[in-house]
């Protein structure tokens, strides 16, 4: 019960925004409704109550609705039902609020379905619903180039979908019964197919994180899509490659996920640098984020790599911490846009003297993002690089 609780409440908070109030704190309190049924989730967690929901919904090939929740997923629902009040206390003078904080609220629905989600056909329609309101955010209140840039990202969203359903469908194919994360192990793929099944995995999730060469989408998505939208993009739906490979894609191709190990290394210390790089010399603030992004996902995603359990461990204790920054600092970015009608980092001189406790919170954000000691970043970073 409190599972579906979790998961449906997002969605009745959606529906009821488009026929109740336009002002977004409305919006927010209502997605408080998920956090706090997070904290009561939280409570039942620690006492080892089993969140599984298993209904049968297509005789064949024997998919369920099947849902439950382990301590990855719970730290991953838990940063959305967090970030998501924060994302909609942070809207102003946008045109059409309540189909805009509507689909905020979607986008709440469709992550926790991703992270809940124990049936692979479940779990691939909770990832393409995430697309729906991202897609409708960037096109309809993004920036001067939004069209250009939303068919991008649609385009390579949709190309590492369509792969990932290629996978999905030969699994069913060799299976004989429900496909859900537990029995992937149980699947008998000789070498061949586990790495074609890796390949179509790893274009699909290093697409959603990105890691390099799938990135040229992100920095321009990021600059063009309301500050919303980015805090959505970079805090949140990143987190579903971390999470997916963790979920689906290791445990179905184990052997191939070791065999391409330092080829996947190699890929994430090259985004490491790249994007730390690259980042530096960025004039504008959102491009700056995102490159800054595409740096630390490629370190958490080399922890998923490791193999070692405090790897991964510190991997999603870092998705955590940079999910809550990113948020932070985006929503810092769009007050600063707003009142400047500029992202230039060179015309933002002088925020100190004007507001300085909005400085000061601002460089607190920044330093986690860097992983400063005593910051909520320092310790997953500093594990994942020892």
């Amino acid at each position: 019960m409190i599972g579906l609780l979790l998961l449906f409440t997002p969605l009745a908070a959606a529906l009821l925004v488009l026929i109740g109030s336009k002002k977004p704190i409305f919006s927010a309190m209502l997605s408080l409704i998920p956090a706090a049924i997070t904290a009561w989730a939280y409570c039942l967690f620690q006492s080892g109550h089993d969140f599984t929901v298993d209904i049968p919904w297509i005789s064949r090939p024997n998919i369920h609705f099947r849902i439950g929740m382990d301590g990855v997923a719970f730290l991953l629902i838990a940063l959305t039902n967090i970030s998501t009040p924060l994302i909609l206390l942070s809207v102003n003078k946008v045109s059409n609020s309540r189909t805009f904080c509507s689909l905020i609220l979607l986008m709440q629905f469709a992550l926790t379905g991703v992270f809940m989600a124990d049936d692979a056909a479940l779990y691939y329609v909770f990832w393409e619903l995430t697309l729906i309101p991202a897609y409708f955010l960037l096109l309809y209140w993004g920036g001067e180039n939004r069209g250009k840039v939303t068919f991008k990202f649609f385009v390579y969203t949709l190309m590492g979908s369509l792969f990932m359903l290629i996978a999905f469908i030969y699994l069913y194919a060799k299976g004989e019964g429900q496909l859900s994360s537990g029995n992937l192990s149980l699947l008998s793929l000789d070498g061949k197919e586990q790495a074609w099944i890796f390949a179509a995995f790893m274009l699909a999730f290093g697409i959603k994180l990105p890691l390099i060469p799938f990135h040229s989408w992100q920095a321009d998505a990021y600059r063009e899509a309301p500050s919303q939208g980015a805090m959505i993009l970079s805090g949140l739906m990143a987190k579903m490659g971390l999470f997916s490979m963790v979920r689906w894609m290791i445990p179905a191709v184990p052997m191939s996920a070791a065999f391409y190990q330092p080829v996947v290394m190699g890929l994430c210390v090259a985004g490491v640098v790249y994007g730390a790089v690259v980042a530096i010399q960025q004039t504008d603030l959102k491009r700056m984020i995102a490159y800054a992004s595409l740096s630390h996902m490629a370190l958490m995603t080399a922890g998923i790599f490791s193999f070692a359990k405090g790897g991964i461990e510190a991997a999603f204790v870092q998705a955590f911490a940079h999910g809550i920054n990113t948020v932070g600092i985006l929503a810092c970015a769009h007050i600063l846009q707003s009142r400047l009608n500029t992202s230039d980092l060179s015309k933002m001189g002088g925020v100190r003297r004007a507001a300085p406790k909005f400085a000061a919170v601002f460089f607190v954000l920044m330093f986690a993002m860097v992983a400063l000691p005593l910051t909520n970043s320092f310790a997953g970073e500093i594990v994942l690089l020892y």
